[in-house]
């Protein structure tokens, strides 16, 4: 299955180019109880790591082998310079990593449940002042991909930005959108003008059942087609993926199990490994597979990126699959 057979990504010449969040992720693990107000809970372990889904993704494709480039900004402050030499240290390219000199790095507070699941505190941060102003078009002509990650919680590019941003469909990139759950439930006041531009649509199922108030994966993914998008896929967490465009029937894809330490970043790690295999001209089936398998490689770490494997690694999990 390939919804995008005339439009090879191998063709451009440029670093794929990841739009979205970062954001400094201070992860407590195992919340085993959370405490009454005046009262404190013990955890086994705190950490500082990199984090949001422009972050997460752009990290995953490097880790994958995949030349990126990362549009995003920071605070002015030690947590914006912890993340830029972070980033950089991944071989990131950062010339679009813009510093906000009036507003702090976005920050999240993860608590980890003790089988993976999370509660988040956040405080959004430089996040709400990125725009279309820090799009730098010249990299956007020569990518091979544009994916824009954490839509919804991109106060300067959501609504009528997003369709401008969407845009580079029109010259010549292949086009990628993952969202994060709308508190505000905007979905497609929001959403709905850029669908059109979009190529390949990441939501998860229940991000999905919201946009479309579909409760089935292939019955949300059809109106999502109706929509505009060309292909959709969408994120089942440990039962894989649905798979769905104009081209045949909804094909689901099976995930890999995993003992999940930390769920942080595994949407964004599924797109990120979707992403790298369609940059090296796997069809959309194939690709579907590999995103699952790192995946579940995510939830095996604390942290977004830790647990995460080189290109060599994730093609050996899969040949041991079978």
């Amino acid at each position: 299955m390939n919804a995008f057979s005339s439009l090879d990504p191998r063709d451009r010449r440029g670093p794929v180019v990841c739009i979205g969040s970062v954001v400094a992720d201070l992860v407590a693990h195992p919340l085993r109880t959370v405490p009454a107000p005046g009262r404190q809970a013990l955890v086994d372990s705190i950490g500082l790591y990199s984090g949001g889904s422009g972050g997460n993704t752009a990290s995953a494709l490097a880790r994958l082998g995949v030349p990126v480039e990362l549009i995003a900004r920071t605070g002015a402050d030690s947590l914006g310079e912890f993340l830029r030499q972070e980033l950089g240290r991944r071989g990131i390219g950062l010339a679009g990593l813009r510093r906000t000199a009036g507003a702090g790095t976005s920050c999240t507070l993860a608590l980890v449940d003790p089988d993976g699941e999370r509660r988040f505190i956040h405080a959004i941060g430089a996040n709400a002042h990125l725009s279309l102003a820090d799009v730098d078009w010249g990299l956007i002509e020569r990518a091979p991909i544009v994916h824009v990650a954490g839509a919804l919680v991109l106060p300067g590019l959501d609504g009528a930005p997003l369709a401008d941003l969407a845009r580079a469909r029109q010259l010549g990139a292949l086009t990628s959108l993952d969202i994060i759950w709308d508190d505000t439930g905007r979905w497609m006041q929001m959403l709905g003008p850029a669908l059109p531009f979009v190529h390949l649509f990441l939501p998860n199922l229940a991000e999905a059942q919201a946009l479309t108030g579909c409760q089935t994966p292939d019955a949300a993914g059809q109106r999502l087609l109706a929509a505009g998008v060309s292909a959709v896929v969408i994120k089942l967490g440990a039962a894989g993926c649905l798979v769905k465009t104009a081209a045949g029937p909804a094909l689901t894809v099976p995930g890999f199990p995993a003992a999940a330490l930390d769920a942080t970043g595994a949407g964004d790690a599924f797109a990120a490994g979707l992403l790298a295999a369609l940059w090296r001209g796997w069809d959309l089936a194939a690709a579907a597979r590999l995103a699952n398998a790192v995946g579940a490689q995510c939830v095996t770490s604390l942290g977004a990126t830790a647990g995460i494997g080189t290109w060599e690694e994730t093609l050996a999990m899969l040949d041991a699959a079978g």
